[in-house]
């Protein structure tokens, strides 16, 4: 039913209807809108966020595996190594792609409702499954507007779960496919990812 309709077949009015939630003050849309003007700064700051954060450790969150194939069967998945320099350097060639930074809604806890704006890039990497496919990760940032800061969150290796999560974010239609049309190439069967340090 439209809105129109509702209100005709329900005798309800126009203002009883819950706001969208590109109207909510403090909305999911009203986030992303405020952060928009800044997502393209992270380029001025990438280098230094790279180069600052202890891949080493591997405490970094990685989310999601290799994609299934069309018969629910898995790819051969790969595990692969960096070493530190090697992987800022793989990061840093691919940043400046023609891929946009895209939003994404993230959830601590649904419960409360707590939830953020986080901005994942779609970074090749120098391997290729079987099949001669590129394979590409996705690594997702995001901005602490009360300390007016960058912070690199996450690796993402599932093309379905990024793609959901950006759909929370309630853009039209022209807006999602400007971003979603980046996904056409995303393929990776990688299924873990260790740093190393630096000799």
């Amino acid at each position: 039913f439209t809105q129109n309709e509702i209100c005709t077949k329900y005798d309800i009015l126009f203002e009883d209807f819950p706001l969208s939630s590109r109207l909510m003050k403090n909305g999911i849309y009203q986030k992303f809108a405020q952060q928009y003007n800044v997502s393209n700064r992270i380029n001025n700051n990438i280098v230094n966020l790279l180069k600052d954060y202890k891949w080493e450790s591997n405490e970094i969150k990685i989310i999601g595996s290799s994609q299934k194939s069309k018969k629910g069967k898995k790819a051969p998945e790969l595990k692969l190594n960096f070493d530190r320099d090697e992987w800022i350097n793989q990061v840093l060639s691919s940043w400046n792609n023609n891929y946009p930074l895209i939003p994404i809604v993230v959830y601590e806890n649904r419960d409360i409702n707590k939830h953020w704006i986080e901005w994942v890039k779609l970074i090749s990497i120098d391997e290729e499954d079987n099949n001669g496919n590129k394979l590409y990760v996705g690594v997702s940032c995001r901005y602490l507007d009360n300390i007016n800061k960058w912070e690199i969150t996450s690796i993402c290796l599932d093309k379905g779960d990024i793609e959901n999560k950006h759909r929370l974010v309630g853009l039209c239609e022209d807006e999602k496919k400007r971003y979603l049309s980046n996904f056409y190439n995303f393929h990776t069967t990688i299924a873990e990812i260790q740093w190393i340090r630096s000799n």
